[in-house]
């Protein structure tokens, strides 16, 4: 997917790609106010800071050099002109890990199905240690009954199927749960 070109920021991008956005803002045109928009996410900060796209808009640009990395951002966006100060707006961005620069051993499963695939190792006898170390509602894996064990990879199952339907529909693929239709 490019992430050229677009109206607004995107809500979720690859760190390391190229992501470019415009923002036409009447009231604060680029020739006398700075766009710029402050990512945060733990203690990090990045800010980027648009430029006069030549048409009225502010540009934005994001890129491998701006220091990304995989993780959700809360993000808020103002205007300035170097003496006052409107914030234009607030949101999130997911932004996916970047395969090329990840270290050895990124593991990049979901929390659902790292807890899924601990239960399952649990209920098999075949749980590492960091998988026995789970712990969900309170309770680690090792000390779970397994009833309760049963109870909660049949949860965790129905969540991965969740995350899997809804990918599936993001890339346009459709998804295979039934629809069901009633006719008067």
């Amino acid at each position: 997917m490019g992430y050229t070109n677009l109206n607004r920021i995107p809500d979720d991008f690859r760190a390391g790609d190229t992501v470019k956005w415009t923002q036409n803002l009447t009231n604060y045109q680029p020739d006398a106010w700075t766009l710029k928009y402050v990512f945060v996410k733990d203690s990090d900060q990045i800010i980027v800071i648009g430029t006069d796209n030549g048409d009225g808009s502010h540009l934005l640009t994001v890129n491998s050099a701006t220091g990304f990395e995989g993780g959700n951002y809360k993000w808020t966006s103002f205007v300035t002109d170097g003496t006052d100060r409107h914030t234009v707006e607030n949101g999130r961005v997911e932004v996916a890990v970047n395969y090329e620069t990840a270290t050895t051993g990124y593991d990049d499963r979901s929390h659902v199905k790292k807890t899924l695939d601990a239960l399952e190792a649990t209920l098999e006898g075949r749980a590492s240690k960091d998988q026995e170390s789970y712990s969900i509602a309170g309770r680690s894996l090792s000390r779970m009954p397994v009833p309760d064990l049963i109870i909660w990879k049949n949860k965790y199952e129905a969540y991965y199927a969740q995350e899997i339907k809804a990918e599936r529909i993001k890339r346009g693929l459709g998804h295979s749960g039934r629809i069901e239709v009633r006719f008067k």
